[in-house]
């Protein structure tokens, strides 16, 4: 099973901007995370996300932030009365927050900002009236223009051009409640727990214990529960589990191999006990979840709609 875990070269490359048509060979975008940020903003038409176990309809002016770690991908979107395709073109900005600097005493750096954004469940769909003051797609097509002519001072303007637009976005969370003054500082151990992630994706089809990934934290087993569930929103049970569902939901969807091969590859041994966990995720049972592909696959084998209200009533 390949990881979820994108790589980007943060040191050579800390930014990335390009564009994205939903007519692309490269589109629907699957299941993955990274270290960075992700923005994409809806140039033409309406596309559908999911981050965080979320469900977002994304129309035409609209913003999506995808924090780093978060599990996101993208998919088309249908006409509801017809049932077809609808045409979309979005922007994307990818960003390591640590390249960023605020350039202010008084103001906390953008990583720190935006994991206390996070940790607060701060809204990350932005409306075209939410960035009506502030010209979102002209940002998004100068970072894209500098990122790919790479001329003299390209990444300075990169800098600035990306940072105006996280400001604004704190600037909305800061209208509706988050206090910047109350954000605290990421801890060292934090920095422990961030390549924590890589190592759970890494080895989800293994036996993964707590304890041992606390030990390689260097913390004890109750400092490093805590630590995590400050740092994630959820236990490490709980996130180990939700990185082996989004890796099982892949191999149901989109290969053939039957249970035993996926609760294998998925660190479960007990095949029973794997259908039970992912029908209280999904909704569904596997072999249910397959087949409902399958009745899609002469529309388009990777639109997968039906799984939308399965997200929705699960979240109830």
């Amino acid at each position: 099973m390949n990881k979820l875990y994108e790589y980007l070269d943060t040191v050579h490359s800390p930014y990335e901007a390009f564009v994205m048509e939903t007519a692309s060979s490269f589109f629907p975008v699957r299941k993955h995370w990274h270290y960075f940020i992700e923005l994409l903003y809806v140039r033409k038409g309406q596309i559908e996300a999911i981050c965080d176990g979320k469900w977002y309809s994304l129309h035409e002016g609209e913003l999506l932030l995808c924090h780093s770690q978060a599990i996101h991908e993208f998919l088309p979107s249908r006409d509801s009365a017809t049932g077809e395709i609808i045409p979309g073109q979005y922007l994307v900005i990818q960003c390591d927050l640590n390249a960023l600097n605020t350039g202010s005493n008084y103001v906390p750096k953008f990583r720190h900002l935006f994991q206390a954004a996070r940790q607060a469940e701060c809204k990350v769909v932005f409306s075209a009236e939410d960035l009506q003051d502030f010209d979102t797609e002209a940002i998004f097509w100068g970072c894209i223009r500098e990122r790919h002519q790479r001329d003299y001072g390209y990444t300075v303007l990169l800098n600035s051009f990306i940072s105006d637009l996280l400001i604004q976005i704190v600037r909305i969370w800061r209208r509706n409640g988050l206090d910047p003054k109350d954000v605290r500082y990421v801890k060292p151990e934090d920095k422990e727990l961030c390549m924590i992630a890589e190592y759970i994706d890494a080895h989800s089809s293994q036996s993964i214990r707590v304890q041992d990934l606390a030990e390689m934290c260097n913390m004890s087993y109750s400092y490093f529960a805590k630590n995590f569930r400050d740092y994630y929103g959820m236990s490490c049970k709980e996130y180990i589990e939700y990185v082996r569902m989004n890796k099982a939901e892949e191999l149901v969807l989109f290969t053939d191999h039957d249970l035993n091969y996926i609760c294998q590859e998925i660190g479960y041994f007990d095949c029973s006990h794997f259908i039970k966990e992912y029908k209280k995720n999904k909704g569904v049972t596997p072999k249910q979840h397959r087949m409902m592909m399958r009745k899609q696959k002469g529309q388009d084998v990777l639109n997968y709609f039906d799984e939308k209200d399965l997200v929705q009533k699960s979240e109830e």
